[in-house]
């Protein structure tokens, strides 16, 4: 191949290649351009050979003194350089540009020109910004949850103080008034009392999400016979569901009856809790069932507690806030019922931390059925 070919082949690469490229002499009077140039800036080849760079970079860039020395220094040094530059295109608009400066030599040895590579960063840079804006909102999320986290187990400690000792000076004139045959005080007292369990309950709500939130919840595994973790359930939660008219079933699958399970006692029992007691708040003169049945799957035994209600049920959109902290099915249900809407959330974290989860299935006007799945041995990886 000629060295006229030679010439011809990189004519046609330069043309053809996609960033742009042009040439200047030592003051920056553009005397070449490709294709890719005349695409991105807008202007025809006539009408930008023997301009001055400046006509496509913008004021800001070029009324410094900072190119003019870089230029210099590349011509007379044979130093290239590269920067970001903000430059123009002909209809005015803006866009980043990415120069790469080079001088270009003779056969003697002499600089003839200044050659521009330059690719438009305006994609990439708007990019990183949005990733840089998007740090930047996760880390002010976090700054706020930690916040959040922290005020609200700082309140909880500091309500629980008082609203223990109000429980514990209701309890001791319950005492007394029963001492004393005061059964219009001893109504009011224990008023007072379950009001200020009630809130304690609400209190403890809070503080265990701010700790899972804070990672600060560990669990203890130990091993424990279901069948006495299902009885003592059932016992304490019976008042709470003839408070309302309601049946309590237990149906302990027959194989469970002596088998033990292995996981954190006092989060299971708080799971099986919150699950009956929404059980008992939204329904009246209804069932309640608890079913533990176990299952096989990958290999594993698994444990599943069901709770099942022939209560108020729940819509398919509702269903989508239960485990929304803080979210009721609705707000009418805060006004009725009560509650902060804290327990299938936290419940629903101490079944991860066990390696479960929970389940929902109802439909409105005909009950619901919530499913506790935990690994028999909850301790295993």
């Amino acid at each position: 191949m000629t060295n006229t070919d030679n010439l011809i082949q990189l004519s046609r690469a330069i043309e053809q290649f996609h960033q742009m490229i042009f040439f200047t002499n030592q003051d920056g009077t553009i005397h070449y351009v490709n294709s890719a140039f005349e695409k991105q800036t807008g202007y025809q080849c006539h009408e930008i050979i023997g301009q001055n760079i400046n006509l496509i970079h913008h004021p800001r860039y070029t009324n410094s003194q900072k190119l003019h020395k870089k230029l210099h220094h590349c011509f007379y040094h044979q130093k290239s350089f590269s920067e970001m530059v903000i430059s123009l295109r002909k209809d005015g608009s803006e866009f980043y540009m990415e120069e790469v400066v080079y001088p270009l030599k003779d056969d003697s040895g002499q600089i003839t020109s200044l050659v521009f590579l330059c690719k438009d960063i305006s994609d990439q840079l708007a990019q990183e910004s949005k990733i840089q804006k998007a740090i930047r909102e996760k880390h002010s999320a976090e700054e706020a949850s930690h916040a959040k986290t922290a005020f609200l187990a700082n309140m909880s400690h500091e309500l629980r103080t008082p609203l223990n000792a109000i429980i514990g000076y209701s309890e001791m004139l319950i005492e007394e008034a029963e001492e004393l045959d005061l059964i219009t005080f001893e109504n009011d007292l224990n008023q007072i009392r379950w009001a200020g369990k009630h809130l304690l309950a609400l209190i403890n709500d809070i503080l265990d999400l701010t700790k899972i939130e804070a990672g600060k919840i560990e669990l203890f595994p130990e091993t424990f016979a279901i069948k006495n973790l299902v009885d003592e359930v059932a016992y304490t939660i019976k008042p709470l569901v003839e408070k309302n008219h309601n049946h309590l079933n237990i149906e302990l699958a027959p194989d469970l009856k002596i088998k033990k399970m292995r996981a954190d006692v006092t989060r299971t029992r708080q799971c099986l809790f919150n699950l009956l007691s929404n059980a008992a708040k939204f329904t009246k003169k209804g069932e309640i069932t608890l079913r533990v049945q176990s299952y096989q799957r990958n290999q594993k035994t698994w444990i599943q507690f069901t709770v099942k209600d022939t209560g108020i049920g729940i819509t398919e959109a509702q269903q989508q806030k239960l485990f929304t902290e803080f979210s009721q099915a609705d707000a009418s249900m805060t006004r009725r019922f009560g509650g902060t809407g804290l327990g299938l959330v936290i419940s629903q974290k101490f079944c991860q931390m066990m390696k479960g989860y929970i389940e929902v299935a109802s439909q409105p006007n005909e009950g619901s059925t919530f499913s506790i799945h935990l690994p028999q041995n909850a301790s295993q990886n």
